[in-house]
């Protein structure tokens, strides 16, 4: 209504039926505003709810709909509606479909229906923007929009131009390799790629080692594997009596299982786009007769950039004198080797899955007393504890009497930060017990009552004074103040979704103490630090 920077008048959806111009569309904010923030928005009705717990109960019943609604729409009429048409398009096609035909035909649906999805999100959040500059003439949205219109007139579309697959084949080219004229930069990220998939390039090289060695019959290593795991897929079937025909387990549909889980990685901080690509790579690695991957040991949910380095933290604690068990660090390099049996399984049949998770969940177990100190570490940077505090001991209250009022609340301040410093200090010496236990809460540095007792207690209580627990000293008020410190990391950790990299992908580096991966093409998407970020931020492991 203010038109304010963030809060424009298109955060809201427009009708033009119903608001023929900006002062009709103007007068009906000003109305939302009182509606929403007015007295009575805020006092409960007959049953209890304020105007804001109704819309809100409403707004996620409403957003269930939607979402039932999309999904109803997207792969029950969107998604059967490209196949045909794709079919149709296709002058390749018979009438008589053959599995290999569907296959690549589904594929090929779901790549074009990705793609939609992706340009429509992408237009409608503004990120290619579809109203103002050089690519709104050439946006989906206004396609679309002409589309519609041509049919609500009655339109007849030509059978045989396809002036508007041109024009969105150009789309997707634009935002697939970029367009300088546009505005738009490359954002393919494998979605918008013409190239051949990784298993294709597998497969072509196979043929063309074949083709190279002359001297010999050669046979692809992988030849022997590929056969195996077919094999083991149709034998499967056959003991339950499942209708396979060994054409649909073609060469190709097995690579991708065997690339799957060996090099597909992925991290992200929103747990549904984990779970969407887990559904993307099933969807595009689904073999009949063989279950769905076990991918939980390479997609992860987790933040890329917040977390910790195996050498840079025992470096830091070895700096303050912290006692740091590295035979922790041998145990997450034994069970490396989990993760690689992991990887090399294709989980033929749901035993394998099962086997797979298994395993994962003993490396889990492993690396959780580990990742617990990692993660104090990490939320001890970002609180910046040790950074605030002054690096000597700030004067006592004797020496601060006549001093200003400005004076003593930053000697107040710097004692507070300095106990605490001192606090978290003495847990990661050891004084009160392993600092992975503790970090793991297996130790709890100070009993309930203890912590409880010095609640009570003001903060800037005189030690020389009485006091109300004449037993608790100074040791006793930096350990309950180091267990609150240790206690509050888990949360911080949960909600920034810390990720380890190292810890969390062990045999990706052959020395965890190193950091060096495990071959010199190792390459890593994790993003860099920005300029000034502590060496605790996540750095890339390309080398």
């Amino acid at each position: 209504m203010l038109e304010l920077p963030g809060c424009e008048r298109d955060l809201l959806d427009k009708r033009p039926d119903v608001f023929p111009d900006d002062d009709a569309w103007r007068l009906h904010l000003s109305k939302l505003f009182v509606v929403i923030f007015g007295r009575g928005a805020f006092l409960p009705n007959h049953r209890g709810e304020t105007f804001h717990q109704l819309a809100l109960r409403q707004g996620k019943q409403w957003e269930a709909q939607v979402a039932r609604d999309l999904s109803n729409t997207v792969f029950g009429q969107v998604f059967p509606e490209l196949c045909r048409a794709l079919a149709a398009a296709d002058g390749k096609a018979t009438s008589a479909l053959d599995g290999a035909y569907l296959d690549e035909l589904r594929e090929g649906a779901l790549s074009l229906l990705y793609r939609l999805l992706f340009v429509l999100y992408a237009e409608d959040r503004n990120l290619l923007p579809d109203e103002t500059g050089p690519y709104a003439d050439y946006s989906l949205t206004r396609l679309r929009l002409e589309v519609a219109d041509r049919r609500s007139k009655g339109d007849r579309l030509s059978d045989r131009m396809k002036a508007y697959w041109s024009r969105l084949d150009g789309i997707f080219q634009a935002i697939g390799q970029g367009d300088n004229g546009l505005g738009i930069p490359p954002y393919n990220g494998g979605l918008f790629d013409p190239s051949a998939a990784p298993t294709d390039r597998v497969l072509d090289a196979m043929a063309e080692a074949a083709a190279t060695v002359t001297f010999a019959a050669y046979v692809s290593p992988l030849a022997a594997r590929i056969e195996t795991i077919r094999g083991r897929i149709l034998a499967e079937a056959r003991a339950h009596d499942w209708p396979i025909a060994e054409a649909q387990l073609d060469d190709r549909h097995i690579v991708r299982r065997m690339v799957l889980k060996r090099v597909v990685y992925g991290i992200d901080k929103n747990s549904m786009a984990v779970e969407l690509a887990k559904v993307a790579l099933w969807l595009h690695s689904f073999t009949v007769g063989a279950p769905l991957s076990f991918l939980n040991h390479h997609l992860r949910w987790g933040n890329s950039v917040l977390g910790a380095w195996v050498r840079p933290s025992v470096d830091a604690l070895s700096a303050r004198g912290a006692m740091f068990n590295s035979g922790v660090i041998a145990g997450v390099e034994r069970v490396a080797k989990l993760m690689a049996e992991i990887e090399q399984t294709t989980d033929n049949d749901i035993s394998e899955v099962a086997e797979s998770k298994a395993k994962f969940g003993e490396i889990e177990e492993e690396t959780r007393p580990i990742g617990a100190l990692f993660s104090l570490l990490t939320a001890e940077k970002l609180k910046g504890v040790f950074d605030a505090a002054p690096k000597k001991a700030p004067l006592s209250a004797e020496k601060m009497e006549g001093k200003s009022e400005a004076q003593l609340a930053r000697w107040r301040a710097d004692v507070k930060a300095f106990e605490a410093a001192s606090a978290l200090q003495l847990a990661l010496e050891g004084t009160f017990g392993d600092p992975i236990k503790i970090a793991a809460g297996e130790i709890q540095i100070a009993p309930p009552d203890l912590a409880l007792q010095i609640a009570l207690l003001p903060e800037d209580h005189n030690e020389a004074e009485p006091q109300l627990f004449p037993h608790i000293a100074v040791n006793d008020r930096r350990r309950a103040l180091a267990d609150r410190l240790v206690r509050e990391a888990p949360a911080r950790a949960a909600h920034h979704r810390f990720f380890h990299w190292e810890i969390g992908f062990p045999n990706v580096w052959s020395n965890l103490l190193s950091g060096s991966p495990l071959g010199a093409s190792m390459q890593s998407s994790a993003t860099r630090p920005m300029s000034g970020r502590s060496s605790w931020v996540t750095r890339s492991s390309a080398r």
